[in-house]
């Protein structure tokens, strides 16, 4: 990604840091916050169906908008996004609203395209950041589950899923840890692969799921819940209208993606099973993969020792 300037961003991101705790404090004062969202499907509420479908509802950031009782919410988010869309498209809008806590999910369609970058992923998102630091907001990133306890692929592709959603975890993490945002990890919660948390498509949060999650990063930015009780988190679907649902949407899902997604797949399949593997057998060869420019002109050697430990405290080998 040659198009990006990443020499000043070093500057930047410690002036960020170091503001963050200020940023947070005043945020616990704030009764009826502005709450801004951007992503992909796993932002736009996909799967939050609360019983009706279209399986589209208001998803962990609108729950999070309605109990913390926000004067103001706007979710930028859309289907199929990547991390360049939000940098390129939807953090701009999001900044022009000025909000008091910014939310950011990105990356689960990068890591299924055959062109994924996990140093393009790091920089798109670190930059979306900074420009919220610029208006004052306290930023969430949130990380993705393991695939190989949720998806619904074979396991030879569920290996290579894992690879990538660890590759990418950690280019997100390591945009917050440069910036100063707040990264929420999900990989090793055991809660999030209890079967009620999921949608039937297996693939996005279900209502359970959603308001977890929702929870989750209230929680962590230790900001009390203002609404008088929660959104309704009823399934109301039967087995039989789960399975007709699946059998339904899941063919017309798959003929689509027949064409781009599935062959996709079976390619970065092949790829990652030629690639080389050093790191505690998950795919992860740090001589190879620092961010071509990020790491050489941003990040010292003790970061990259740092990142190192990161995988081996919480990525483990299978």
């Amino acid at each position: 990604m040659t198009d990006l300037n990443l020499n000043p961003i070093n500057s930047v991101a410690k002036k960020s840091k170091g503001i963050k705790g200020k940023r947070i404090l005043k945020l616990r004062h704030i009764e009826h916050p502005k709450i801004a969202a951007i992503g992909d499907s796993s932002v736009f509420g996909v799967g939050d169906h609360g019983g009706h479908l279209p399986a589209v509802g208001p998803g962990w950031v609108g729950r999070l908008a309605h109990d913390l009782s926000a004067s103001k919410f706007i979710n930028f988010s859309k289907n199929g996004a990547r991390a360049k869309d939000i940098y390129e498209y939807q953090v701009n809008a999001a900044v022009a609203m000025h909000p008091d806590i910014a939310l950011i999910s990105i990356g689960g369609n990068d890591a299924l395209r055959g062109n994924f970058s996990p140093e393009d992923v790091s920089s798109y998102v670190a930059r979306s950041i900074l420009k919220l630091h610029r208006v004052n907001s306290v930023v969430v990133v949130l990380g993705l589950p393991d695939p190989i306890r949720t998806a619904p692929a074979p396991m030879f592709i569920k290996k290579v899923l894992r690879r990538r959603i660890i590759q990418l975890n950690l280019a997100l993490e390591f945009a917050t840890l440069q910036t100063g945002a707040r990264f929420i990890s999900l990989f090793e919660v055991e809660k999030v692969y209890e079967r009620q948390m999921w949608h039937v498509d297996r693939m996005h949060p279900g209502p359970i799921g959603h308001q977890f999650i929702a929870d989750k990063v209230r929680r962590t930015l230790q900001l009390p819940r203002r609404s008088l009780a929660k959104l309704p988190m009823q399934v109301g679907l039967s087995a039989r209208e789960q399975t007709l649902w699946l059998v339904t949407h899941a063919t017309r899902w798959f003929l689509r993606r027949s064409i781009d997604l599935i062959p996709m797949l079976l390619i970065i399949t092949v790829q990652e099973k030629f690639r080389s593997i050093t790191t505690s057998g998950i795919g992860i060869d740090f001589k190879n993969w620092k961010p071509k420019v990020w790491f050489e002109n941003v990040v010292d050697e003790s970061y990259q020792s740092k990142i190192k430990a990161l995988v081996q405290l919480r990525y483990q080998a299978d």
